[in-house]
């Protein structure tokens, strides 16, 4: 039996050369500290306990 399979072939002869430099881009903003701290102050209390507890 062959030690050599054909998906191990071609893994092992794949040019890395071909492939497209990608710039990766941020697609789902996190709030800063401070955005949060914002977030909190202009909810009611009760909101902010629930989201609150979403979070954690």
């Amino acid at each position: 039996m062959s030690d050599r399979t054909p998906v191990k072939q071609e893994v092992e002869s794949f040019n890395k050369q071909k492939l497209k430099k990608t710039n990766t881009q941020e697609k789902n903003h996190l709030p800063t500290q401070e955005e949060m701290k914002q977030i909190f102050r202009s909810r009611p209390i009760s909101s902010t306990v629930s989201c609150a507890a979403m979070i954690s």
